[in-house]
């Protein structure tokens, strides 16, 4: 592949319980994945201790995700997804500029980008 290019967006996102954060992972097939994982169910006492783990380690910000009672228990939870493109070789292809040759440094752009409004 040529002119390889990879980008990433981190997405936050609140949930009113750790038990909603994981029906929305198994919605996304993104649950027991890995290659040494648990074969068999997990245990209602070990998912309990996990969800309340979970919860006082990533809660959400307060007044988000509380439930309608206004209990709170909400957790938070950052996703990364991330985007790669490259090109097979081709005779008309673009070719990246020399080494160097960049008219401003990263220290430059890194400058510029801080004087741009957050939304």
């Amino acid at each position: 592949m040529r002119l390889p290019a990879v980008d990433v967006d981190t997405v936050t996102m609140n949930y009113p319980s750790p038990h909603k954060l994981v029906e929305h992972l198994r919605v996304m097939g993104e649950t027991n994945a890995g290659v040494s994982r648990r074969r068999g169910p997990l245990g209602r006492s070990t998912a309990a201790a996990a969800a309340a783990a979970y919860g006082s380690a990533f809660p959400s910000p307060p007044g988000v995700g509380d439930t309608a009672g206004g209990g709170g228990g909400g957790v938070e939870a950052t996703y990364q997804v991330l985007y790669m493109t490259g090109w097979s070789a081709g005779e008309g292809q673009q070719q990246p500029a020399e080494r160097g040759s960049a008219g401003v440094s990263l220290a430059q752009l890194e400058e510029e980008l801080a004087k741009v409004p957050k939304r």
